[in-house]
């Protein structure tokens, strides 16, 4: 029998959905470099004093963190990247772009 084939599915994306993926990977390119800077630091007494801060100021701004912990802030930024690398972190970096107006989130928050 002569089948007739039905055209390919077409995906529409959205300019929305675009813009999205493009604050993701911008965000995602930054927070991989703050995190490469520390490598060679001991980041861990230093994501614990994060850590605190974040369980209890929900939604503060990266820059506020960096005034509140006593730490290079360099070193404040890396470990926060670690933090969201390993999922230990919610953050608005998915969509907006990574600096110091974004805002985190402890994991029990979710």
């Amino acid at each position: 029998g002569g089948e007739t084939k039905s055209p390919p599915a077409r995906r529409l994306i959205n300019l929305t959905t675009l813009n999205a993926a493009k604050s993701r990977i911008e965000s995602w390119r930054a927070i991989s470099a703050a995190i490469n800077r520390c490598r060679s630091h001991q980041l861990a007494p230093v994501i614990f004093r994060c850590r605190r801060i974040i369980e209890n100021q929900q939604g503060i701004s990266l820059a506020t963190l960096c005034g509140r912990v006593e730490e290079n802030e360099a070193l404040v930024v890396g470990a926060v990247g670690t933090m969201l690398r390993a999922r230990e972190l919610a953050s608005d970096a998915d969509v907006k772009l990574w600096g110091p107006a974004t805002r985190l989130w402890g994991r029990s928050y979710e």
